[in-house]
Order: structure tokens, then C-alpha cells, then sequence
């Protein structure tokens, strides 16, 4: 959503997983083997797709946006960035719960 929606762009991720994860959500029900490879595949799908997109410049305008934490993604490349930073720290808790087992 940070690099493609407000890029102007089409999302290559289903409005249906979209709505599933987004900020406020909470899981729901136990995940299956299947659902968790079927997000890998569409995240790693993704990554390959966001390189080739910038390859290509695509990204050429976008819309400010204001995170809760009060700062300002102003452009596509501070987007990834965030969302780098924001994905590492699902890392580390997915780490934290699997050590936690």
C-alpha cells in the first residue's frame, strides 16, 4: 500500500489480503501451512516486481502520507525504506514467538 497505492499504482496483492493484514487487523483464526506459503510466494513475487518497477520508473508521482509514528514518506524510495524497517521488526517478533516455543 506504501509503495504501490500511494504511487497512484494497481497493488499486486489482493484487496482480499490486503483487508486480512492491514494496520488494526488481528488474526482471526490458525493460519495453514498453505495461507503462509501462499503470502511468502506473494511477498517474494512482489519484491522481484517492486526491483523491475523502479528499473523502469514507473513510480512517478506520489502522495504524501503520515505514519502514526508522526513521520512523513514523501517520495516512493522513502516508502521502501520504511517498509524495510517495518518488515524487519515482523522478523523479529516472528523470531521472538518462534524462540518463545
Amino acid at each position: 500500500m506504501l509503495v504501490y497505492r500511494l504511487s497512484n499504482l494497481p497493488m499486486h496483492v489482493s484487496d482480499e489480503m490486503v483487508s486480512k493484514y492491514k494496520k488494526g487487523t488481528e488474526p482471526e483464526a490458525d493460519v495453514t501451512q498453505e495461507q503462509v506459503d501462499e503470502v511468502y510466494d506473494q511477498l517474494d513475487n512482489l519484491l522481484i516486481k517492486t526491483e523491475e518497477d523502479l528499473a523502469a520508473g514507473i513510480f512517478k508521482n506520489y502522495t504524501e502520507y503520515t505514519l502514526s509514528l508522526g513521520t512523513t514518506l514523501s517520495n516512493v524510495y522513502e516508502a521502501i525504506e520504511f517498509n524495510n524497517i517495518h518488515e524487519g521488526m515482523h522478523y523479529g517478533y516472528i523470531l521472538a514467538l518462534k524462540k518463545a516455543l
